[in-house]
């Protein structure tokens, strides 16, 4: 067996075995790819509105007394008056008080859990992950250098190959 053919042997069992360990997190790296170019189809938080009414011309001490009595799961973390409204934060959304009328307007805040997890990986923002992400790099560069040696023939990377390569780098540049 010449050198070049246990060459090509070698590349074809690492270029196999390399992709078949990154099909995971390609797919991962697309659908995060996908979310992210489609933020307002897929967002990582939903808003939510609700209204209902307390007591009229409360100070922010009645308030927050009236919040914590009406919504004991939901302890206010910020309460302030804010020209003739008392706003206020708990965890997971905002709201505000008119002491006038005694609405009350909350928002409050839902993640997507898949699109956040996915996301954070996206970003490097889960911990050791950025040297896996490094690690996906590199194995992506070996995957594509690799994979212009392993057709021969008429559509090999010099007969075919080298046109397609050449379009993809004329598609990155026009949108440079």
């Amino acid at each position: 067996m010449s050198w070049n053919s246990r060459l090509t042997r070698v590349l074809r069992n690492w270029h196999r075995d390399l992709g078949y360990f990154t099909v995971a997190v390609t797919i991962v790296y697309a659908l995060s790819g996908i979310f992210l170019t489609h933020k307002e189809s897929f967002p990582v938080i939903t808003t939510n509105e609700s209204y209902s009414s307390l007591s009229l011309g409360l100070s922010i001490g009645g308030f927050s007394e009236q919040w914590e009595m009406q919504y004991p799961k939901l302890p206010l973390t910020k309460c302030f008056v804010k020209g003739d409204k008392v706003q206020f934060y708990y965890k997971g959304g905002k709201g505000n008080y008119d002491a006038k009328n005694g609405k009350v307007a909350v928002e409050y805040y839902k993640k997507n859990g898949l699109i956040a997890f996915v996301n954070k990986l996206h970003f490097n923002q889960a911990n050791g992950w950025k040297y896996f992400a490094d690690f996906f790099s590199g194995t992506l560069i070996f995957l594509a250098i690799s994979g212009l040696f392993m057709v021969k023939g008429k559509n090999g990377f010099k007969k075919r190959g080298i046109w397609l390569m050449l379009l993809g780098i004329v598609l990155i540049l026009i949108f440079i």
